[in-house]
């Protein structure tokens, strides 16, 4: 037998998660949301305020418990500030998704606005769920946090030398294998 819970999750919070895990999460300890997601199922709650802050989430991501995990191993502790952490790993883990996602079109030569765009609709995102201005900020705030780490963007044009050198040098190989040119 199974359980469902129900998780109140913001919106873009569940797009996100029914793009990555699928309409229905079962739970599982092979990837990163399962393991946390099972560990805070099994403490109970500690934080009292959280419940104020629950109006955000106006979704539902419902998430699958076995008997055997919700019964034996305690993994019935879905509360609020169970939900808000939730929220917050799964936060983390998008705008750590959409930056690296946006880094790398920049890198290929794709304008910024145009990179979030093509992110928003990978996730099927619009301006109700979280907005254009607010993804553009973070990532501008997250370039700034990279350039004082010493962390520049790379470009392929910086690469393209790199790129060509490698080019010369396997075909230099290839061709003393057909040719058998004396070294």
């Amino acid at each position: 037998m199974q359980i469902t819970l129900k998780v109140p999750v913001k919106p873009y919070v569940q797009k996100y998660l029914i793009a990555r895990y699928g309409t229905i999460y079962q739970i599982s300890k092979r990837d990163a949301i399962g393991i946390v997601l099972y560990q805070m199922l099994r403490r109970p709650a500690t934080e009292r305020r959280a419940s104020k802050r629950m109006e955000q989430y106006s979704a539902i991501y419902p998430i699958i418990v076995s008997s055997k995990d919700f019964w034996k191993r305690g993994c019935r502790n879905l509360d609020d500030y169970t939900s808000i952490q939730l929220n917050n790993l799964v936060e983390d883990l998008f705008q750590q998704e959409f930056c690296a996602y946006i880094e790398n079109l920049e890198a290929h030569a794709i304008e910024q606005r145009y990179a979030i765009e093509a992110f928003m609709a990978k996730y099927n995102l619009d301006e109700c769920d979280i907005k254009f201005e607010t993804i553009k900020k973070a990532y501008q705030r997250y370039r700034i946090q990279q350039e004082k780490l010493g962390i520049l963007p790379l470009k392929i044009a910086h690469l393209l030398p790199y790129l060509c050198l490698l080019k010369v040098l396997t075909s230099r190989k290839k061709l003393k294998k057909v040719v058998q040119l004396p070294a």
